[in-house]
């Protein structure tokens, strides 16, 4: 990479540091969410009993006109109205073990989600961890790899204004 570029990045970090860091969010406690409905979810499937699910990485946004945002780890937003309650999926957890033939680790990985629950704005809360955070801090650096993510960042930018 030249060295234009290079300063070029770190110039465009900084403008995205300054914009993103004036978006405040509460992050919430998925694991303390995941491990309080996971009751629920195995009384509904019962197979699924002795398994550990979990839940994507999410935070609250404080929206315009007393709307709220739940954003997850891809800056996607899912919208509340006043009254209605937000999507939650869960999945069920990487699980590893040893392939006894060869005595090698594997890991088999649950993309998908195997429940959907919805939680009210005032049961999320719950979840939330007490220190505000902003938008910058929680993506990270992922908008740096996938220029989706930064289009996202944008999107919800936009629907706070």
């Amino acid at each position: 990479m030249s060295f234009e570029r290079t300063l070029t990045i770190d110039k465009e970090r900084e403008t995205l540091k300054k914009e993103f860091s004036a978006i405040g969010i509460r992050i919430i406690d998925v694991e303390k969410l995941a491990d309080k409905v996971s009751p629920a979810l195995i009384e509904q499937m019962p197979r699924l009993a002795g398994k550990r699910f979990e839940i994507d990485k999410l935070a609250l946004v404080q929206g315009k006109d007393n709307q709220h945002l739940l954003i997850d780890a891809e800056c996607i937003g899912r919208c509340r109205k006043v009254g209605k309650s937000f999507r939650v999926e869960i999945r069920r957890s990487t699980e590893e073990s040893i392939d006894e033939s060869t005595g090698n680790k594997t890991s088999q990985m649950f993309p998908f989600a195997v429940w959907v629950f919805d939680i009210t704005e005032e049961e999320l809360r719950e979840y939330t961890h007490a220190e505000e955070s902003n938008l910058y801090t929680f993506m990270g650096n992922r908008f740096a790899y996938n220029p989706r993510i930064l289009s996202n960042m944008y999107a919800i930018q936009r629907e706070l204004s």
